[in-house]
């Protein structure tokens, strides 16, 4: 795996983290439990502190794959409490993240294939970014996926300036 690769993936599992990081605190402002938030919170400061003196030394490499790993424990203690108080844990997430976990498989697969073809950057930028689209937003239209719904939601205000 190139380091451009390690790069995508810890930019996938990042993203993943913070959307449900922010979904958490949401859930538990509504609730009016902001404290739990914040134990969670620093609950993964120790883990992210021991994965970057444990891989700091070992190279970037190291610090990617550390950083995949520290995003998925993150996930996990994210998605911990939310299920232990309201019956909404990790494994009813994940369930419902399936669909949208299927559709980047497939994109990520298709990027990386038609990256591949070209030796010019800029025309991989290009070709990634033309192939992301032209896979991502039909297999979440097959997969019916619901915020592909409200992506056309937004994209028919702005057309019709009602923003």
């Amino acid at each position: 795996m190139g380091t451009s690769n390690s790069i995508a993936a810890v930019v996938m599992f990042r993203e993943i983290g913070n959307t449900h990081q922010l979904n958490q605190y949401e859930y538990f402002e509504c609730r009016s439990r902001s404290d739990l938030f914040l134990k969670v919170d620093l609950s993964k400061a120790p883990i992210v502190i021991a994965a970057l003196l444990i891989t700091i030394p070992m190279g970037v490499k190291a610090i990617v794959i550390g950083s995949v790993v520290t995003s998925a424990l993150s996930f996990i203690i994210n998605t911990y409490m939310p299920g232990k108080l309201f019956g909404y844990g990790t494994l009813k997430q994940v369930k419902e993240m399936i669909p949208v976990i299927i559709a980047t498989c497939v994109m990520a697969l298709s990027v990386y294939l038609a990256m591949n073809i070209f030796p010019s950057h800029w025309l991989k930028i290009v070709t990634g970014l033309i192939t992301a689209l032209a896979t991502y937003l039909p297999v979440s239209y097959l997969l019916k996926i619901e915020e592909l719904q409200e992506l056309k939601r937004v994209i028919r205000k702005i057309a019709t300036g009602k923003l």
